[in-house]
């Protein structure tokens, strides 16, 4: 059984490409999706044009929380969730304190944990706040990390992964971006929401939230791969 814990950033469709995948493959994994709602109404636009529906929706955002409220809640509905499935491996994504915790929950019940969007370090524990240091305890706690580059493999092992948990895979930003083209093909009427959402709200926020996580030269890859797309 394996359970996707799907750690949403305003506007970041990134699992999206993963979970796919793992719906493909019935009969080799059960997956259960858990959200967290982060920022409602975003999470549910993502979810509308990716076509995922969450079998856990712990809507457990509330106004101006504080980062210690977020770590009690998340802590305490995240271990219920994965007490109940006791899932044989966990995946987290990205670096929110979702991530974090989760990936604390699942070594606290000593089950597996996957870590996609491994190995972004900017080696300032405040920049971001508290992204920089989710991340790297999230390193520590996972036990197969998916790296978006080979800078973030390498940072990986400078911290003293093993090289065989390490896993280079394209960046599922990326990845989304080609689903929502697969998509066109069959709902073209679709077409302008669906880019106008990820031109100015995916694409931005990927550049805004990695210009201190990745150099220069991921975020140009990252601009490459979307002008290829044909979606600009």
């Amino acid at each position: 059984m394996v359970l996707p814990l799907i750690c949403w950033c305003p506007l970041r469709p990134s699992v999206a490409p993963i979970v796919r995948e793992l719906h493909k493959h019935p009969n080799k994994f059960r997956t259960f999706v858990c959200v967290t709602a982060q920022h409602r109404q975003m999470l549910d636009q993502v979810l509308k044009v990716f076509d995922i529906r969450p079998d856990y929706d712990l809507n457990i955002i509330q106004e101006n929380q504080s980062l210690y409220h977020i770590t009690d809640t998340y802590l305490q509905e995240l271990k219920t969730v994965i007490e109940k499935r006791r899932p044989d491996l966990v995946l987290v994504q990205g670096d929110t304190t979702t991530t974090f915790v989760a990936s604390l929950v699942a070594f606290y019940e000593k089950i597996p944990v996957g870590h996609v969007e491994a190995g972004l370090r900017t080696n300032d524990k405040y920049q971001p706040c508290p992204e920089e240091i989710n991340r790297r305890l999230t390193t520590h706690i996972a036990d197969l990390h998916f790296a978006p580059t080979e800078n973030s493999r390498q940072n990986l092992i400078k911290e003293g992964i093993d090289e065989k948990k390490i896993f280079v895979t394209v960046n599922t930003v990326i990845a989304a971006l080609f689903m929502v083209r697969e998509k066109q093909s069959s709902q073209r009427a679709q077409k302008k929401g669906m880019i106008t959402f990820l031109k100015t709200s995916t694409f931005r926020l990927t550049m805004e939230r990695n210009i201190y996580s990745c150099p220069v030269t991921d975020v140009r890859t990252s601009g490459k791969a979307f002008k290829i797309s044909n979606m600009h």
